[in-house]
């Protein structure tokens, strides 16, 4: 468009198609044929009836509108033509697209199946390869193992012979203990370590001790020892005295002690007699020591027989020395006192009346009546040295474990440079590398030159708890895990 031309706007139905002249044509024709359209309406009007040409016209309009939608058919038809080609060179291409993308994915199946063969292949030869060496090596472990289980069946056969060495000897060891028991003649002749303890401190007090466990005393109605001071040519008093160092002491025990001391009082074997129990409680009415009064061959409940034993109690420690001690000496100073006494009735017997005989007669109850207490006493006192000996023992135990982390601690901390140490530390580890294994008893033996150590500064029964008690603590841990 120029400056000589201009755009007309034109208002027609929506349907209405726009022919082609009136875009390709050249702009005067255009124009004129507008000029003719826009005057044939006036030139219609006025010659209608002369002309008949309304009608004509009319045909000719719609003639025209039937050729526009003729036209508009043949246009949409022509479109669609282009669209059906279009779409389907847009489907040609899309096939071709499909076949190249259908061989491309023939392709790259082609080449995983050979990677995946090529990388079979090579794994396959990998384990072959380590399978090889595998065998090998297993080849040489079994060689290995098969020349150390051959040491080791030799090793068997000399500890196995060593073994039979040993239980040759020990067969010959236990058939001479038993030879020993049989000749052992009393019941306690197992129980003789007990009596040897008693006797040795028995000895140390000042007294002779006698053994007379076996053999004609036995026969004779004696007990298991008989004891009478050092100092005493006419050998009196004579004591007997019964060990038992048992669990438990049974009434059939009690029975055979109480008719041996009848008997022996009777016959004149011994001036008095006391049961010694070491581990067992004596059951005589819950206190750990006792007293009876017998009578003598004159029929005088004068003769004092006399129980000892440890305290009622689960955890009730075993008969001390120092209780052992106390109790022999209390009944010799009963017995000497009691000995004053028959002396005073052989002299005034005759000239005694029943009254005298009564008041000595409660002389002598009122005596063993305050021994009785005076036993009891020295039982409260006893049990109180016991829980003090036992609470002393668990502070040590207490002590032993603090100083032990104190040193632990110094070792795990690289910047200490504290020398911590003490003269039992050494004694100590020893003995807790053998507490699974071992006895107390065999601990403390092979303890040698470092037993007096122990006993000057930590104690034996302190130490021996604190080993069983860091045994029990590993065994819960080993436990839980």
């Amino acid at each position: 468009m120029d400056e000589s031309t201009k755009e007309v706007l034109l208002t027609v139905p929506f349907h209405y198609v726009v022919p082609s002249f009136f875009q390709e044509g050249d702009p005067h024709d255009v124009a004129a044929a507008l000029d003719v359209a826009s005057r044939l309406p006036t030139f219609l009007g006025a010659q209608a009836e002369r002309l008949d040409v309304k009608k004509s016209v009319r045909l000719a309009i719609e003639e025209a509108r039937t050729a526009e939608h003729v036209a508009e058919v043949t246009r949409i038809e022509e479109s669609s033509r282009d669209k059906v080609h279009r779409l389907e060179q847009l489907l040609a291409e899309k096939d071709a697209k499909l076949l190249d993308l259908t061989v491309l994915q023939e392709k790259t199946l082609l080449k995983k199946e050979m990677i995946e063969s090529a990388v079979e292949e090579k794994v396959n030869a990998v384990r072959a390869e380590e399978a090889l060496k595998s065998k090998e090596s297993l080849q040489g472990a079994l060689q290995e193992a098969h020349a150390h289980r051959m040491k080791l069946e030799a090793n068997v056969c000399e500890v196995m012979q060593e073994r039979c060495k040993l239980t040759e000897e020990t067969s010959q060891k236990i058939q001479a203990l038993q030879v020993r028991i049989n000749e052992l003649e009393t019941p306690m002749g197992r129980g003789n370590v007990g009596e040897v303890d008693v006797a040795a401190c028995l000895t140390n007090m000042g007294f002779v001790v006698e053994d007379t466990s076996t053999g004609d005393y036995k026969n004779a109605g004696y007990l298991d020892l008989l004891i009478y001071p050092e100092s005493s040519e006419s050998r009196y008093p004579k004591i007997a005295i019964e060990v038992k160092n048992r669990k438990e002491v049974k009434r059939e025990n009690i029975t055979a002690f109480e008719e041996h001391v009848k008997h022996g009082i009777a016959n004149g074997l011994f001036d008095s007699a006391i049961l010694v129990s070491i581990r067992a409680h004596i059951k005589r009415g819950g206190v750990s020591s006792a007293l009876d009064m017998y009578e003598d061959e004159k029929k005088r409940p004068i003769v004092p027989v006399s129980w000892i034993g440890p305290e009622r109690s689960k955890q009730a420690l075993p008969l001390s020395q120092d209780q052992l001690e106390a109790h022999v000496l209390l009944h010799c100073s009963l017995l000497l006192q009691v000995s004053k006494l028959r002396e005073t009735f052989d002299k005034q017997a005759e000239a005694s009346t029943e009254e005298d005989k009564k008041k000595v007669q409660d002389a002598i109850d009122w005596i063993a009546t305050q021994t009785n207490e005076l036993l009891s006493d020295l039982a409260s006192q006893q049990t109180l040295v016991d829980s003090m000996k036992a609470s002393i023992t668990n502070m040590r135990v207490r002590a032993i474990h603090m100083f032990l982390g104190i040193c632990e601690v110094n070792d795990s901390v690289t910047w200490l440079t504290r020398a911590i140490g003490a003269q039992w530390i050494s004694v100590f580890e020893k003995a807790r590398a053998k507490i699974d294994t071992h006895t107390d008893a065999q601990i403390w033996n092979e303890c040698s030159h470092g037993k007096q150590v122990v006993e000057r500064t930590i104690g034996k029964d302190a130490m021996m708890k604190a080993l069983r008690h860091d045994s029990g603590k590993r065994r819960r841990v080993e436990t839980k895990k």
